[in-house]
């Protein structure tokens, strides 16, 4: 994740790193993700789910966060469009 805060280019590469960024940095990146999150619970909504879309947007982050780190390990296994799928029949059934 890359971000230009007053000129400068901060990268952070692990958690570790997220709990060390400066203030300013850290309210940019949380800021963007609860937006992030609205936006999800916004379009979620027009589907009429049965539970909250707030609730499935955050199983969404979740799910994709799970992704992030998945790639990241050096197994290097990618999720399968399979794996996304019954994640997407599962999110549908809420």
């Amino acid at each position: 994740m890359f971000m230009f805060i007053n000129s400068f280019l901060i990268s952070v590469n692990s958690m570790r790193e997220f709990a060390i960024l400066p203030d300013e940095a850290y309210g940019v990146v949380t800021e963007n993700r609860a937006l992030l999150q609205r936006l999800l619970a916004m379009n979620i909504e027009t589907e009429r789910p049965r539970m909250s879309p707030a609730s499935i947007a955050e199983m969404v982050l979740s799910f994709f966060s799970g992704v992030c780190i998945e790639s990241n390990l050096k197994s290097g296994k990618a999720l399968s469009t399979r794996e996304i799928e019954n994640f997407m029949t599962a999110l549908r059934s809420l």
